[in-house]
């Protein structure tokens, strides 16, 4: 049966493997997907990040997406805004601001990162978490310039790393061109599966309104409950209704990305991902 696409069901390209533009655009629209999540030098050949990234290329990748009707709802720019070496740091925050040229030449919904692992107790958090501050206030002025929206992605590992921290940077920020990259998975503890639904309302009452795309993918705890083992789409412990019922009182469009496709199982994924989005989204 073929999928009708639609412009908010996507995937992080990369999954798709390393191509050519042309090749890219190809494969993504051959599986069906209208948007994704792109991380120039995890999917283009020959690119080591994005100070290689030039303008010939982008105007490439901007090109063949146009013709294929693919959009970039998320440019992957995945850095260590909270590393403890602060000159270390600084090279990630430089990279991130090269990135930002990059969404804002794609017209990407956002530019996305994660926050760094960390382990630490609330001392040491109160510390991981004002260094995240004045990265960020580093991101936005770069980014204002180029009218691009920063993207934050909470892991339950890193310094992000509750609906209630995410709550209080977007509360920091409020009114900038900032949001959050909703993952459920790397939220939810791989022992809490049975309480999953009143994590996902404290998420929605948390950041609901600053999400700016969710990034979809499934799994099921390992035997000593403490890692996630991904897998298909709807074969693992997520419950996706919840979520469903939060993104439907947004009242506003979200780019549903698959994080993790399976070629295998290309046709059920996309089948699934559709059925989310008029669940959720168009509910």
């Amino acid at each position: 049966m073929k999928i009708e696409k639609n412009g908010y069901v996507g995937v992080r390209m990369h999954d798709l493997g390393s191509f050519e533009p042309e090749q890219l655009a190809g494969k993504l629209n051959e599986y069906g997907f209208s948007c994704g999540q792109l991380a120039i030098p995890k999917s283009i050949p020959g690119i080591a990040s994005y100070h290689d990234v030039t303008d010939g290329l982008l105007e490439k990748i901007r090109t063949v997406f146009h013709e294929k009707a693919i959009s970039v709802s998320v440019l992957g720019c995945y850095i260590e805004p909270v590393h403890p070496d602060k000159a270390e740091r600084d090279k990630h925050l430089q990279n991130f601001a090269q990135g930002i040229r990059s969404a804002a030449a794609l017209k990407a919904g956002c530019i996305g990162t994660e926050t760094t692992t960390f382990c630490g107790g609330a001392a040491e958090w109160d510390k991981a978490f004002s260094i995240l501050c004045h990265s960020v206030e580093f991101m936005l002025e770069k980014a204002k310039p180029f009218g691009v929206t920063i993207g934050i992605e909470p892991v339950r590992f890193h310094t992000l790393r509750s609906p209630e921290a995410a709550y209080q940077l977007m509360k920091c920020f409020r009114g900038e061109n900032i949001g959050i990259i909703f993952d459920a998975l790397n939220l939810l503890a791989p022992d809490g599966a049975g309480s999953q639904q009143a994590l996902w309302r404290e998420c929605f009452d948390a950041f609901g309104q600053d999400i700016l795309a969710c990034h979809i993918k499934d799994g099921a705890p390992n035997e000593e409950r403490r890692e996630w083992i991904e897998g298909p789409l709807g074969q693992g412990v997520l419950d996706y209704s919840g979520i469903c019922d939060g993104l439907k009182r947004l009242g506003k469009q979200v780019p549903l990305l698959r994080e993790g496709f399976l070629e295998a199982h290309a046709q059920t994924e996309l089948q699934y991902l559709n059925e989310i989005y008029i669940g959720g989204v168009r509910g």
